[in-house]
């Protein structure tokens, strides 16, 4: 428990003041809404469709200045046990220190997998991420794969997650992140998730990224 309160609070005070470094805050909040519901072989009701409303905003101290913002909406379709299929849309637009603008529309897919052991739960999302982009030439497809164990505990559920970004066109991997955090259901129609997350881009003017952040996951009905 230590060690992830440590690289949550601690390893980001070593932030960095040049240009080619950014310090932001990051939150995610997705209200979900279930459409069909059923129950597992214990006659315990879960939502096997959903539908879902996703809000992102993020803001820095050297590149998004002025914030980037996302909205969009999907779908939860929990196949099974072990894994669940989620299509969504996500509309973008940053405005970037110096008056730098981007637009662009996110259709996504992916597929998560789920497996749990006595002691940990291991998560998978294997998602396809085609971004067409109103004020660039190219419309890249990324390949994002990410890993997460997690560590449940009685309160509250300390994970390490890592993500990386393969460009299908360049075929290069431009971007990997690693979390370090903890899940808190607070009751059954939300659960917070806080973290701390490094960020390495191998593209771009910003190739570092501290980001402290809360994802909120609300359930309606």
């Amino acid at each position: 428990m230590k060690f992830f309160l440590f690289a949550i609070f601690i390893i980001p005070i070593t932030i960095f003041s040049q240009s080619t470094n950014d310090v932001q805050f990051w939150n995610e909040t997705v209200v979900s809404i279930p459409i069909i519901k059923s129950k597992d072989k214990n006659g315990k009701e879960f939502d096997r469709l959903s539908g879902q409303i996703i809000g992102i905003f993020r803001i820095g101290k050297n590149s998004i200045q002025l914030g980037d913002k996302r909205i969009g909406s999907g779908f939860d379709w929990r196949v099974s046990k072990f894994l669940s299929l989620q299509p969504s849309y996500i509309y973008r637009a940053e405005n970037s220190r110096g008056g730098g603008r981007l637009y662009e529309s996110r259709i996504r897919f992916a597929a998560n997998l789920q497996k749990d052991f006595a002691k940990i739960r291991l998560r998978n999302r294997n998602m396809i991420d085609y971004r067409q982009r109103k004020s660039r030439v190219t419309d890249p497809t990324f390949y994002r794969g990410r890993i997460q164990t997690i560590f449940p505990q009685k309160k509250f559920d300390p994970y390490v997650m890592n993500e990386f970004y393969y460009e299908l066109g360049s075929k290069k991997i431009t971007r990997n992140r690693l979390f370090f955090g903890f899940n808190k259901k607070i009751n059954n129609n939300l659960t917070a998730d806080t973290f701390y997350v490094w960020q390495k881009n191998r593209t771009g003017t910003i190739k570092t990224v501290h980001g402290f952040g809360i994802n909120l996951r609300i359930r309606i009905g």
